[in-house]
């Protein structure tokens, strides 16, 4: 009898194993894409962040993160449901400390000041029950220093 109820139990675990989709139980909704500086070109080191704001002003919140590969692409997994900007920096000098010198750049559309200077404006993303592909931060550009 006991041989029974254990080959039953191991029957009903294999089918609900079956009838799950393993993959979405450990990833969980993903936000993937590409990091590039010139549209092709990748850093190595990019570390790519959820963010709840784009501004600093009360300081930065990280959600979410990933290291992007050597091509620039990443994926972030077990992304919760809500609203994010996406933010990418180059650690250049694989010091694992952001840099004045290191580029930075944000998923967004791109602007013109009066000046002729181009600029990202970030866009945000919101993720919901699916996956987000395409996600894709195409120039990174390193900040101007105050004196």
């Amino acid at each position: 009898m006991k041989k029974v109820i254990a080959l039953l139990v191991v029957v009903a675990t294999f089918g609900l194993l079956a009838s799950c989709d393993i993959k979405e139980v450990i990833e969980g909704v993903t936000v993937s894409g590409r990091v590039t500086y010139d549209g092709q070109h990748a850093y190595p080191h990019t570390y790519v962040f959820l963010l709840s704001s784009p501004q600093d002003t009360a300081g930065i919140s990280v959600s979410n993160g990933m290291i992007a590969d050597a091509n620039g692409n990443y994926t972030i997994y077990r992304v919760e449901n809500g609203t994010y900007y996406l933010f990418a920096i180059a650690d250049t000098n694989n010091n694992l400390t952001p840099d004045p010198s290191d580029p930075i750049g944000w998923f967004g559309h791109r602007d013109t000041l009066a000046d002729s200077i181009v600029v990202v404006v970030p866009d945000s993303i919101v993720v919901g029950d699916e996956d987000l592909t395409g996600i894709d931060i195409d120039t990174l550009y390193i900040p101007p220093q105050g004196k």
